[in-house]
């Protein structure tokens, strides 16, 4: 395969995709100094649950400087992801065309899979088959995961969806989600054996929060976001209220919400956080 441009760029994306009769294969790499393109400003936002909401895709930084110091804001061990969602599209099943809709994406940036994340990541996406999934996954491409069905989730609803997990619970590994404050699925599911799934072992590492879709720009979530935080342990005992206005406390890492500018509140006082438009890559 030649390529030639003629044109002076700072970087350009290139996407390949090789089609045969067993499937077909893509993948995408960036060339030069590529940087993807944000969303325009009058696409970022659109009316809320509360105020105004993420209307496009938006990148959360990993760490924030407290002193000399950096502090992680998503941990991997444990935490909760909480955020006040309405689809802009239906949610339906649809198996032959395999769309996946991503809603957080937080791992690394992989050109060569852009639609995968089973590496390094902890994501929520709705698959084809119209399930909300939440999935954890390892360097040794180990996984846990809880899904609850989505089918018929209509343009224009707000729902409130809360993830939470624990990787190793005194052995096993705990992970639930809760869809309007209701536990909606606590049946961890992985490359294991038995009933019970054993704990999961999951390098801390930094790593940005990607909103809206993955952070290769594929897979958007065709969803309006809103009251986004994320904590850095597990909040719910059971079943709860979720209010329309999320308050930041001592273990709150990131709150955004999305009030017209890409802010965030934190537990961390004192410490701006902000994040950007767009993708991560």
């Amino acid at each position: 395969l030649f390529l030639e441009v003629r044109r002076a760029y700072e970087g350009l994306m290139l996407e390949v995709e090789v089609t045969a009769d067993e499937g077909s294969w893509s993948t995408r790499a960036p060339v030069g100094q590529y940087r993807p393109a944000p969303p325009d400003e009058a696409e970022m936002f659109a009316p809320g649950i509360d105020g105004q909401a993420l209307a496009a895709t938006m990148v959360a930084p990993a760490t924030a400087q407290v002193g000399d110091t950096p502090v992680q804001l998503v941990r991997s061990a444990q935490g909760t992801i909480e955020a006040w969602l309405c689809p802009t599209q239906d949610v339906v099943a649809d198996r032959e065309r395999g769309v996946q809709r991503t809603v957080i994406d937080i791992g690394p940036i992989r050109y060569d899979h852009p639609f995968l994340t089973n590496w390094r990541s902890i994501a929520l996406h709705i698959n084809q088959y119209a399930q909300l999934v939440f999935q954890i996954t390892s360097e040794r491409y180990d996984s846990r995961a809880v899904q609850a069905r989505v089918d018929g989730w209509p343009t224009g609803q707000w729902r409130h969806v809360a993830c939470q997990w624990l990787l190793d619970d005194g052995g096993c590994c705990r992970m639930q989600l809760f869809i309007d404050g209701r536990l909606t699925s606590d049946r961890v599911t992985g490359k294991f054996e038995g009933d019970v799934a054993p704990a999961l072992e999951k390098q801390d590492e930094p790593l940005p929060l990607q909103v809206g879709a993955m952070n290769t720009g594929a897979a958007p979530a065709h969803m309006l976001v809103d009251e986004l935080r994320v904590s850095v342990q597990p909040r719910y005992q059971g079943d709860f209220e979720p209010p329309r206005r999320l308050e930041p406390d001592a273990h709150t890492g990131l709150l955004f919400r999305f009030d017209g500018d890409l802010s965030a509140e934190s537990g961390l006082h004192g410490v701006a956080i902000a994040g950007q438009a767009g993708t991560a890559g």
